[in-house]
């Protein structure tokens, strides 16, 4: 199974483009709220329930893209290995602006004494900076995400 980026802005970076190519295709649909779940819709003609789409988070863009995540089956970062899981949930934070759980995700706190000294350090007191919700806005949250890329990759992480 292909390993996820150690490096925070090279894994943001290839989950921007999975999220890119999701939003493109026309078999899924984003959905901040479900990691990687099948969509189901009712067809009269065959009475049966039909599969139409499959919705996907941030990270469950990288499950379908990058990792080749069957489409249309219900996926979890616990279905991947390898240290895939910690870098799927960091996703998850890193897409709300949450450094500092991120990084305790991805282990890197261990060049400080505590995710919070990371955090104060390399960000702010609290570990988190803003990031433009994606439910009031694609193109305002991919200019969040990749300003975080920035600050993440001249911070080496």
């Amino acid at each position: 199974m292909k390993r996820l980026p150690d490096k925070m802005s090279d894994l943001l970076k290839l989950a921007l483009g999975d999220e890119a190519k999701a939003e493109r295709s026309p078999k899924y649909t984003m959905d901040m709220d479900q990691w990687h779940e099948p969509e189901w819709e009712w067809d009269s003609d065959s009475n049966n329930d039909v599969m139409v789409n499959c919705n996907v988070c941030f990270a469950g863009a990288v499950i379908s893209f990058t990792l080749g995540g069957e489409w249309g089956k219900n996926l979890s970062p616990e279905d991947y290995m390898n240290g895939n899981v910690q870098k799927l949930h960091a996703l998850d934070k890193l897409r709300r602006g949450n450094i500092y759980a991120a990084a305790a995700y991805m282990k890197l706190v261990g060049v400080f004494r505590t995710a919070e000294e990371f955090a104060y350090h390399e960000f702010n007191k609290n570990g988190k900076v803003f990031i433009n919700d994606y439910m009031f806005g694609r193109v305002p949250w991919r200019r969040s995400m990749f300003r975080l890329v920035g600050r993440l990759a001249r911070a080496g992480l």
